[in-house]
């Protein structure tokens, strides 16, 4: 008993390790990919969620942004770039009206929403009336409508935020409770062989309630297909000893044991779904 205790935790560790260890190829993944798009599209930001109807009809709140900022690529009037001023941390999506260019080839240029009455000059910083590229941070490419919205409502509603981590979290431990079960008392069956019953540890009540019918036959295949999905141990093994059936087709080279099951299990579904309609 205690060796298997201590199997059990070093089998815990290990799956635990295994854990962190894809959650940091996930997250590296992650940031290998976004860090491949600045350098792809020249942009610091190469997605972006519009946060305001101010670039209606033509982008709508929640749309994504796909963006690329080539500085060799002179900005023209008409189109629609993602700029930062300076006192703001949010940038802005609007639309070129103006472009000014000097003499000496820098060119200045205004901006202003579509669906805004006056042009950007009262949101500059103070004394500033144009543009330059180096406030640039992308130029919209293309766009995914209202895929964004999920990042506007977490960040309008932070409880909802938590509540969606939480969730998350929860589905993690879950799952990782769920892939550790590998001996029979841990599977929601259990078979009295004395009458021939299975019966489900999820019933309510202190004993277990008898399974009848139909539901006996597809609980007992569900056990099966989960028992074959597990890794061998002395528990599942045990649990071949123990199965309601003469003949063990987990033990013989013959696979159409198998299959005779399943198709006996299958013909019961059947015949319950037949007397049903």
């Amino acid at each position: 008993m205690p060796a298997e205790a201590e199997d059990g935790a070093d089998s815990g560790g290990e799956q635990l390790y295994y854990q962190v260890l894809n959650f940091a190829m996930i997250v590296s993944s992650a940031l290998m990919i976004w860090k491949g798009l600045i350098v792809v599209t020249g942009s610091e930001s190469p997605i972006v969620v519009v946060l305001s109807g101010s670039m209606e009809p033509a982008f709508h709140r929640g749309d994504l942004l796909f963006l690329t900022n080539f500085h060799e690529d002179p900005i023209r009037a008409g189109e629609i770039v993602v700029f930062k001023v300076e006192g703001r941390d949010i940038p802005i999506v609007h639309r070129v009206i103006k472009v000014h260019e000097k003499d000496s080839g820098d060119i200045k240029f205004l901006t202003k929403g579509d669906n805004n009455e006056v042009d950007d000059r009262g949101l500059y910083k103070e004394g500033q009336n144009w543009l330059e590229k180096k406030d640039v941070v992308g130029r919209a490419r293309g766009f995914l409508p209202y895929v964004g919205m999920v990042t506007i409502v977490m960040n309008d509603y932070p409880k909802f935020k938590y509540a969606v981590l939480a969730i998350m979290g929860a589905f993690v431990l879950l799952k990782r409770h769920l892939m550790g079960k590998k001996s029979i008392e841990e599977f929601p069956y259990s078979y009295d062989g004395g009458d021939k019953v299975l019966a489900s540890a999820y019933s309510e009540g202190d004993s277990d309630k008898p399974i009848e019918g139909y539901q006996q036959w597809k609980e007992a295949l569900i056990a099966l297909l989960r028992i074959l999905e597990t890794s061998e141990s002395r528990n599942t093994q045990r649990f071949r000893d123990t199965a309601p059936y003469n003949k063990k087709p987990w033990d013989s080279e013959d696979k159409n044991n198998l299959k005779e099951m399943l198709d006996y299990v299958y013909q019961q579904m059947n015949m319950r779904e037949n007397f049903q309609s």
